[in-house]
This record gives structure tokens, C-alpha cells and sequence, in this order.
């Protein structure tokens, strides 16, 4: 998180954001997306919604079924009452696809 506000303080502009990524905190580093998500919220503009296997081979999985902690990240959005673009970012079947879709429509009750 410290390197993204150093950047933020750095560009000091107002139409710089972060887009953020519910898997690759834990994919990469192995970090607790949910809490770098709490440092970030207020610079967030757009989150990027995925989920991944991070043992063993790394797959991507339907959101809720990996292992990056998506339910934390998804429910800290949820409680935040975040409005703002929630991209699907997966390499998933189209029925997989059109299930996560499905699903997040009703998390968020849209």
C-alpha cells in the first residue's frame, strides 16, 4: 500500500486512481488483498473481480471457489457500498462466466 500512496502523493492529481485487482494481492505476493484493499479504498476507481487457486498450479476459478480470499474483498466493497466499475477479469467458460455475472448482480443487488 505504501508504494501506491507514494504514487498518488507523487503524480498529485485528480484524475489519477488505482484499479485494483481482487487476486493479484494474493496471487503475486501472497498479501491479504482484503486489507490492501482498506489502505487503498479511497484512491480506488475500479476494481478488477477474479479469483485463483494460489497453491500448487494456479488456475483461475469462479468467483468465491479460488483461494485469494475474494468473499473478504467482495463483502469490505459490499459494506463500503462501492458504486463504481467491477470488471470481470477471468479466463473462465462462457457458462462460468455468465454464473459469476449472475452472482454478483445479486451480491450487490443490481
Amino acid at each position: 500500500a505504501w508504494d501506491n500512496l507514494r504514487l498518488i502523493e507523487r503524480v498529485a492529481s485528480d484524475n489519477f486512481g488505482i484499479y485494483f485487482d481482487t487476486a493479484n494481492p494474493a496471487l503475486f505476493d501472497g498479501r491479504d488483498g482484503t486489507q490492501l484493499l482498506k489502505e487503498l479504498y479511497e484512491h480506488v476507481w475500479e476494481v478488477h473481480v477474479k479469483d485463483y487457486t494460489i497453491t500448487g498450479n494456479k488456475f483461475c476459478k469462479p468467483l468465491w471457489q479460488g483461494e485469494c480470499d475474494f468473499s473478504s474483498t467482495i463483502e469490505y466493497l459490499r459494506k463500503q457500498r462501492y458504486s463504481g466499475w467491477l470488471v470481470v477479469e477471468n479466463s473462465l467458460l462462457l457458462g462460468e462466466l455468465a454464473n459469476d455475472l449472475k452472482r454478483l448482480r445479486e451480491y450487490f443487488e443490481i
